[in-house]
């Protein structure tokens, strides 16, 4: 098609791509000297964005949700011309990996050394914020990551998110007191939660639908390794070396990281944002009540969690404050007429709404399990730090192993919805197996329950991102994500919360009446001389804790219901390379 032969047609050049229109059909062209190559006409059905993002994948604060948000459709990612820089992805790749392995290892390296940090830095009654101020700002971040990686760009967002991550590793190893410690892993939060939205986000960025599973399998299997390297390492360090290099180990591995992302990460460019119209157009209120809010509420699940008193007017106001805030968020995001930190329309269809809701789920069974299974084995096997890690690791590397594979599996068969009901149907019973895991248990069949568990939670960690990406336009990926991993990393605040309370209230009910209470170690029930009373005891504990995988079953049963209203999208995009010459842009930022 010849597009100077066509009457009644103009032909408008912007930032180097040319903009053909006719009527109601919007297309745009790659200009070059020589030719002027065709890209895939955009439909708009129920996110209506400018050509050019439905192109590049992304947007300005201005032009980025039309008036015609309002819709309930959405139309099929495979209708958009996808964009993709070249890179080379055996570099690139294993810089994010780097880079999520150190998000992910310290949220648990610290959990075996806490005893041996808390003693030399006299840390008390303090010791619950080691761990609290990390996943704290970690969470509370994630909103702004994914709108300020429109505003600057993604890589300027990562690169800060990476520095502010070693600058905070440092600090921590340098800390010489509990208050430092706790202010300096916050900034290493902020870091990491920067870190985990912009790889979700880059990995969208550089790679089409069709072949995306693969690479976020090797995150998911990164993540894994990770997490159940954590405790091991932390142990082994705390014991055989000093604590503080627990976060000084970060420095090199995350240097590293840093380096092959700066020299080898290309990519696409995108629109750029003056700080004057980032002024007008960016939702100030919006991102201050979701950030205070989410502080606010998991704050007050934290001092509830620990203290036990969620009566008291503290921990009221931190909570009921928390809601209203995140109630005031989301009514700010229907109603605002500047740009939105997550759109609403995202959340007007039933399947993507439902893997919103399910990913909030999943996070909520993964955290129970891998907060309170090692108290099991602690409070009622006697295991110490380190044999309690390595029975988790069933868990641990099952779990990891289904990320890989259902990634995999996604990326050969195009479907999602298949692995992620199926995934639900297993943790359904893994769930409910659990359930027979008592006191005098077998450690090996106990093992082979969350053998059984880690299929179900491993296989759901990809197709409910992918599912999410392929739901909405890629204007919209960056937005999406940053909810989905909020919504995500609330569930798994909650659900250590709610397990805290699900094993006080249970211990408190079944030690009432007589001598002994909540609170006490393994050394301590295996003292007790009278055999009746101490096997009643360790009945006890084994209880509360058997109570939580009670309430596992219908949150799995929730999930696996809601898994079943999720559409299957086509995995499918228009792929066409960036070359930088033809276009005239430089790198993105």
């Amino acid at each position: 098609m010849n597009p100077s032969s066509s009457p009644n047609r103009s032909l408008n050049p912007t930032r180097g791509l040319n903009l053909y229109s006719t009527g109601n059909e919007v297309t745009w062209f790659s200009s070059t000297v020589d030719e002027v190559n065709e890209l895939k006409p955009a439909k708009s059905k129920a996110f209506s964005i400018s050509a050019q993002d439905q192109i590049y994948g992304t947007s300005s604060l201005k032009s980025r949700f039309s008036t015609h948000e309002a819709s309930s459709e959405k139309d099929d990612s495979s209708d958009f011309t996808l964009v993709l820089p070249s890179n080379r992805m055996y570099i690139v790749i294993p810089g994010l990996m780097l880079s999520i392995f150190l998000s992910a290892l310290d949220q648990t390296v610290i959990t075996t050394a806490i005893p041996t940090i808390v003693a030399n830095l006299d840390g008390g009654s303090s010791y619950s914020w080691i761990g609290t101020a990390y996943t704290l700002a970690q969470t509370s971040i994630l909103p702004f990551c994914g709108i300020m990686s429109e505003v600057v760009g993604r890589k300027i967002v990562l690169y800060t998110s990476i520095v502010l991550f070693l600058f905070g590793s440092a600090m921590c190893g340098a800390a010489q007191n509990m208050l430092w410690l706790v202010l300096c892993r916050a900034v290493q939060g902020i870091g990491g939660g920067g870190i985990t939205s912009l790889v979700t986000i880059v990995i969208a960025d550089i790679t089409p639908l069709q072949t995306r599973p693969y690479y976020t399998g090797c995150m998911g299997v990164t993540w894994g390794l990770a997490s159940v390297m954590g405790p091991l390492i932390g142990g082994a360090i705390s014991q055989k070396a000093s604590w503080r290099w627990i976060f000084f180990i970060n420095l090199p591995t995350g240097g590293l990281s840093l380096a092959l992302l700066i020299f080898f990460l290309n990519l696409v460019p995108k629109p750029t944002v003056s700080f004057r119209v980032f002024l007008r157009d960016f939702d100030f209120v919006g991102i201050i009540t979701i950030t205070t809010g989410v502080v606010l509420f998991l704050v007050g699940l934290n001092i509830g969690s620990t203290t036990g008193h969620w009566a008291h007017a503290n921990v009221l106001c931190y909570l009921i404050f928390g809601i209203l805030c995140i109630a005031g968020f989301v009514v700010n995001e229907f109603y605002t007429t500047r740009t939105r930190i997550i759109t609403p329309s995202a959340f007007k269809t039933l399947s993507l709404t439902s893997v919103m809701v399910t990913s909030f789920l999943h996070y909520y069974i993964v955290s129970t399990i891998t907060y309170y299974i090692p108290v099991y084995f602690q409070n009622i096997k006697g295991d110490g730090p380190l044999m309690s890690g390595v029975h988790t690791l069933s868990l641990a590397v099952v779990s990891s192993l289904l990320s890989a594979v259902s990634g995999m599996g996604i990326g050969k068969l195009k479907n999602y919805r298949y692995p992620m009901i199926g995934g639900w149907i297993v943790l359904l019973a893994g769930t409910g197996s659990m359930i027979a895991i008592y006191y005098n248990t077998d450690i090996s069949r106990t093992m082979g329950f969350l053998a059984l568990t880690a299929v179900g939670t491993g296989n759901l960690f990809q197709p409910n991102l992918i599912a999410v990406q392929a739901s909405v336009p890629p204007a919209l990926i960056a937005t999406s994500c940053s909810a989905f991993m909020l919504l995500r990393n609330m569930g798994a605040s909650v659900g250590i919360s709610m397990g805290a309370v699900i094993y006080d209230q249970q211990l408190t009910t079944l030690l009432k009446g007589t001598k002994y209470s909540a609170g006490l170690s393994y050394s301590q029930i295996a003292s007790i001389p009278n055999v009746s009373e101490k096997n009643f005891v360790f009945n006890a504990y084994a209880n509360a804790i058997r109570m939580i995988w009670i309430v596992n079953c219908p949150v799995a049963g929730v999930g696996m219901l809601l898994s079943f209203f999720t559409k299957q999208e086509k995995l499918s995009q228009s792929v066409t390379e960036y070359k930088e010459k033809d276009k005239g842009f430089k790198d993105a930022p």
